[in-house]
């Protein structure tokens, strides 16, 4: 399932493309795989996440709070 989002909005500005991945093996292990043009974008992001755009139900979903890792993609 590829997930489209309107970049206009500005706490997405920089995020050019969100991917999820589902586990075949297991439907309800999860990754959302996102790629920004800058850290400093995601940060703008996971900042307005936590407030404005906070969504405390989303918890409730959760098995556990979701882990974030930077990747580097060289060459990209």
């Amino acid at each position: 399932m590829v997930a489209r989002w309107d970049v206009s909005i500005p706490h997405l500005r920089g995020q050019p493309r969100r991917r999820v991945l589902t586990d075949v093996e297991d439907p309800t292990h999860v990754t959302a795989f996102e790629r920004w043009e800058s850290l400093e974008h995601d940060a703008a992001y996971r900042t307005w996440r936590a407030g404005d755009g906070r969504r405390p139900a989303l918890a409730a979903l959760l098995a556990a709070p979701p882990v974030l890792t930077h990747w580097d993609t060289p060459g990209d």
